[in-house]
């Protein structure tokens, strides 16, 4: 269970800077988007039906409804913070989809833009996923092409953590 309290903090982006100083708009752009569903295609725990939690800031800012709505396609699939909860699962601690029965709901995918920076022609970002007991942190390359899309690219792993393979 502390492994996981471990990997939740790491996932949580706790940062040296201090949390004031992150602005929200730096990510609720065209560009803090497309980093978002680049986010979703690397991560492998992603599938049609998996619930998820996107969070924005090293503080795990909720989204704006604005920019919410920009991810309308995830439908009944896009959570918020209030929709999710930790729970306990055959001992190891798991975020699920909060419930109204007495059965747990399933479990979410987190998914988290904790910093958006210009870096003059284009962006750096840094995006993280957790599913379970394995994350992985990275920075990717955000650069505006011809049509007014951007094109991300997967950078530098930061931190990655897998987990043992269990018969969960």
């Amino acid at each position: 269970m502390s492994r996981y309290f471990i990997l939740l903090l790491c996932f949580l982006g706790l940062s040296c800077s201090p949390q004031n100083a992150f602005d929200p708009r730096t990510v609720e752009t065209d560009a803090g988007a497309a980093v978002f569903r680049q986010l979703m295609a690397d991560c492998p725990y992603t599938t049609p039906e998996r619930p998820v939690c996107l969070t924005i800031g090293p503080g795990q800012t909720a989204l704006s409804p604005a920019f919410k709505d920009r991810f309308a396609d995830l439908k009944d699939r896009l959570l918020a913070h209030n929709q999710i909860a930790v729970t306990v699962l055959s001992g190891k601690a798991r975020v699920q989809q909060k419930s109204t029965t007495t059965t747990a709901g399933p479990l979410v995918l987190l998914l988290q833009v904790s910093e958006m920076k210009s870096t003059g022609g284009g962006y750096e970002a840094i995006a993280a996923w957790a599913f379970k007991d394995d994350m992985m942190r990275r920075k990717y390359l955000v650069t505006p092409e011809a049509d007014g899309k951007f094109k991300v690219t997967a950078g530098d792993i930061i931190e990655e953590k897998k987990a043992e393979k269990s018969a969960e």
